[in-house]
């Protein structure tokens, strides 16, 4: 379906998908069910009181970010691993490796009795994620007929989201257990998604995939792909070298600067680090916020891209809400560069818009006219 030169775009027309690629497409995708559970727990979890009874050393910010960021580091040393195993024995093995990892991993997390062993398991879990993140998207493109690729392709952001929603949601039941216990379920449900994942059928007819009988077609367009991929590969020994070839540089350049610029937005910081900037949140607030991401993930990526992407220019359409946001920033925003946490409350209190809901501490702000 995807190859160096090669593809079935001819004829991907004559594709059906049927309920057991979406099914296969929807159990791959759990493995951002993963990852969204892990953000959303993770940032929970620590800052619930019998963890922090627990683990009275992660009070300090530097154990609380080897907590959180131990996970994402060992996500980023697997991806050469992973690429190997993949290479080597398969995108279904690397997957089910990773998922194993996870719920292995789950167990000494929710059984930790001090940080290290508590280290040792977030890195576990980055171990799993990362082979099966890495995987899933790819794998999912390529169960895919080409026509409805795109649309399945966006399981696997939406199920962050919902990993996310569910794990604010375990958290505010576990929270309220007693004993001492409920973050440790917490940590240990994180199996749960990974089991699903493990659990993914290796083998599947293509006939059954595609919902066609007359599957000869697309055979030969794969022959043809891959005929056209070893003529590639014996012309460049290095497959890297392929990808700097003028044909693949809109590629490249989108593939670089899409994820660099979606950090520079943000956005990750802000979902990692809510809990710090907004810390009179409750549990509510974190479900609420959850949910409208959830929503939001599955208008733009189920909807809108489906429906009224056909009638209307995207570009205008990111361009407005860039415009939006911009002017958002600029009138309601204050200027807070080199100004601790701890100073926010001021900075807020100054602020043309925000002072008339800040609450400064002593008095109610003068616009109120009233104090303590």
């Amino acid at each position: 379906m995807a190859g160096d030169g090669g593809g079935i775009a001819s004829s991907s027309n004559k594709y059906n998908p049927t309920m057991l690629v979406f099914l296969a497409s929807l159990v791959t995708a759990c493995g951002g069910l993963m990852l969204g559970y892990d953000i959303g727990i993770t940032r929970e979890v620590i800052s619930m009181p019998s963890f922090l009874k627990s683990f009275s050393v992660l009070s300090t910010n530097q154990l609380t970010t080897l907590f959180t960021s131990s996970f994402y580091l060992a996500v980023l040393l697997v991806q050469y691993p992973a690429s190997i195993a993949t290479s080597n024995f398969g995108r279904n093995f690397s997957i089910i490796i990773g998922a194993t990892t996870f719920v292995s991993a789950a167990f000494p997390s929710a059984a930790a009795t001090n940080v290290a062993s508590l280290i040792y398991g977030r890195l576990l879990l980055g171990v799993g994620a990362g082979f099966v993140i890495q995987e899933a998207p790819l794998y999912i493109s390529e169960m895919a007929p080409p026509k409805d690729r795109g649309i399945l392709n966006t399981l696997f952001p939406f199920m962050i989201n919902i990993g996310i929603l569910l794990a604010n949601l375990v958290n505010y039941s576990t929270n309220k257990i007693k004993g001492g216990w409920g973050w440790r379920l917490s940590l240990g449900l994180a199996a749960v998604p990974a089991a699903i994942v493990a659990l993914l059928e290796c083998e599947k007819e293509s006939s059954m995939l595609r919902g066609t009988d007359n599957i000869l077609e697309e055979y030969r367009d794969l022959r043809e792909a891959c005929i056209n991929a070893s003529k590639a590969n014996s012309n460049n020994n290095n497959k890297c070298v392929l990808i700097f070839q003028r044909t693949f540089k809109p590629q490249l350049v989108i593939a670089f600067l899409v994820p660099i610029f979606q950090h520079f937005t943000g956005i990750n910081a802000i979902i990692l680090n809510a809990l710090f900037l907004f810390q009179t949140r409750s549990n509510e607030h974190g479900i609420i916020n959850a949910a409208i991401n959830l929503l939001m993930s599955f208008v733009i990526g189920q909807v809108f891209l489906r429906y009224a992407a056909k009638l209307i220019h995207l570009f205008y359409i990111f361009a407005f809400f860039v415009l939006c946001m911009t002017l958002f920033v600029a009138y309601f925003l204050p200027e807070t560069k080199g100004d601790s946490i701890e100073d926010m409350q001021k900075e807020w209190s100054q602020h043309w818009f925000l002072r008339r809901f800040v609450l400064l501490e002593g008095s109610y702000h003068q616009s109120t006219g009233n104090t303590r």
